[in-house]
């Protein structure tokens, strides 16, 4: 449970405590999800959610070292949306978790180094993310095609116009050539019938 060394507990904290009183009354597994602070964030970018998940996980650890319940911490994934901080979704059915069960303070620790890990995997993922953006970014602010030099332009039109004027002369070739072969065609067999 949330403990806040007596001072009066109220809303969030209230509601996360008496769900975990709640919780205590059932045989079964206890399954908390405390959502990621959403603020300024892209819900549909999957790396900036994960990242809000893990840092607010590592935030609230500690949060749980005097309590024997066992606690998960788990991770609203695509078929959710993070929703406001603090907000406890009873045995969802989700794609991936990061539990933190059975919870003493040595365990915690490891459970802390653990999370700590893929919060760094996941920001060095978000780096990679960032350069993808930026690369993006930049493409975008090179010249479109109609305001390439007009040297450019001019080149790849008289290129263009070198291959359309060969396949107009090949062509024309090939028709000559079809004529010629007809008109002679025509003259042998002119020729045949005055011999006969």
């Amino acid at each position: 449970m949330i403990n806040n060394q007596g001072v009066p507990q109220k809303g969030i904290e209230q509601i996360f405590n008496n769900k975990i009183k709640q919780l205590q009354t059932q045989q079964i597994d206890s399954y908390v999800i405390i959502n990621g602070n959403v603020q300024n964030i892209d819900y549909n970018d999957d790396i900036q959610r994960e990242k809000a998940f893990y840092e607010f996980a590592l935030n609230n650890l500690n949060k749980f070292q005097n309590t024997n319940q066992n606690i998960s911490f788990i991770r609203i994934d695509q078929d959710f949306l993070f929703k406001k901080i603090g907000e406890i979704v009873f045995n969802p059915i989700v794609n991936s978790a990061v539990h933190v069960k059975n919870v003493e303070e040595k365990e915690l620790n490891q459970q802390g180094k653990k999370i700590q890990t893929l919060l760094i995997a996941k920001k060095s993922n978000q780096q990679k993310h960032e350069k993808i953006i930026e690369e993006i970014r930049k493409a975008m602010k090179k010249k479109p095609v109609d305001d390439f030099e007009k040297d450019e332009v001019q080149m790849i039109e008289s290129k263009q116009k070198q291959i359309n004027n060969l396949k107009k002369g090949i062509k024309k070739k090939k028709i000559k050539r079809l004529g010629k072969l007809a008109r002679l065609h025509k003259r042998l067999k002119l020729n045949s019938r005055k011999q006969k």
